[in-house]
């Protein structure tokens, strides 16, 4: 046994130091992934958020959805470019938020490097995720909120919010000091995007005809078809949580409410797949046996019920 460990660690030691380690040296796998995960996300707004929305909306706002999930998605880019950038990734301001020194990509050229990538690389993959995020909060208020509305609300809150919040965290805030990490937008993307809906569809209130008209979904194929192109970016993205935790914990939560299965099913995987940790809530809404905070291995059905 011994004599194997020695053999393995020499092996080791005889391999070759990964350029991925080094900082500010340019690594053609790290650039070509980053190109490819930020197509990855691109693909999971304007496809599948579009018909994620859409398909779970009325038939006579179907089209509305597709539209302002786009245009949410298209202004984000936009400001992001222009001075959303700067605000997160620019020079630290008391640790709230980044400098104006990056205004309009100002003093960033072709040959400048984030860590092993081109900065503008690095630029793009983070202006997807300004732009899934802002639409994201879509889902909380489709048939509630003007089309006009909802463009002055993306302008505002991706200047206003989301962008210092993702300073706090990856642009060197008072956060990342703190020690906060944030692999997959735990924090920046879906808790913000979460608390922003919440809020956003309180302050709108019910929708009209709520309770006294049936509001059907438009088409339940397109939900899944949409939920599909979105679990599996995040799965080739982020991890393997759609097989590990949608699939198991879809059951779970299908009886809480007597919407239809399938729809509940395609609703469930999609922020399970991102790799969202449902113990801690689960815990809390006492919806299944006490779970340990720690734990991040997905429970079955059998060793919930066995405690």
């Amino acid at each position: 046994m011994i004599c194997k460990r020695i053999t393995y660690a020499s092996m080791f030691l005889l391999l070759p130091v990964s350029s991925a380690f080094a900082e500010d040296t340019l690594n053609s796998g790290d650039t070509a992934w980053m190109i490819v995960s930020s197509a990855l996300v691109m693909m999971m707004t304007p496809a599948g958020l579009d018909l994620f929305y859409g398909g779970m909306s009325r038939y006579k706002k179907l089209l509305n959805t597709f539209a302002m999930t786009f245009v949410s998605y298209c202004l984000a880019s936009v400001i992001w470019m222009v001075w959303g950038y700067t605000l997160a990734f620019g020079p630290d301001k008391a640790g709230i938020v980044g400098g104006l020194e990056n205004l309009f990509l100002s003093g960033i050229d072709a040959a400048s490097i984030t860590g092993t990538i081109p900065t503008y690389v690095f630029i793009l993959f983070q202006m997807t995720f300004a732009g899934i995020t802002v639409a994201l909060i879509l889902g909380s208020i489709v048939d509630r909120m003007k089309f006009s509305s909802w463009i002055i609300f993306t302008v505002l809150w991706v200047t206003l919010i989301y962008s210092p919040i993702a300073h706090w965290v990856w642009g060197g805030g008072w956060m990342g000091s703190m020690g906060a990490l944030d692999f997959a937008g735990g924090t920046v993307v879906h808790i913000n995007a979460g608390v922003a809906g919440l809020v956003l569809s309180l302050v709108l209130g019910k929708r009209i005809g709520y309770g006294d008209e049936a509001m059907f979904p438009s088409s339940i194929a397109l939900t899944g078809l949409g939920a599909a192109i979105g679990a599996l970016s995040w799965m080739l993205l982020a991890s393997m949580a759609y097989a590990a935790y949608g699939v198991r914990w879809q059951p779970v939560f299908l009886p809480i409410q007597p919407s239809p299965k399938v729809q509940k099913a395609f609703s469930t995987a999609i922020p399970n797949s991102s790799g969202f940790n449902l113990f801690p809530l689960s815990q809390r809404l006492c919806i299944l046996p006490s779970v340990p905070l720690s734990s991040h291995t997905p429970l079955s059905l059998s060793q919930a019920e066995s405690g």
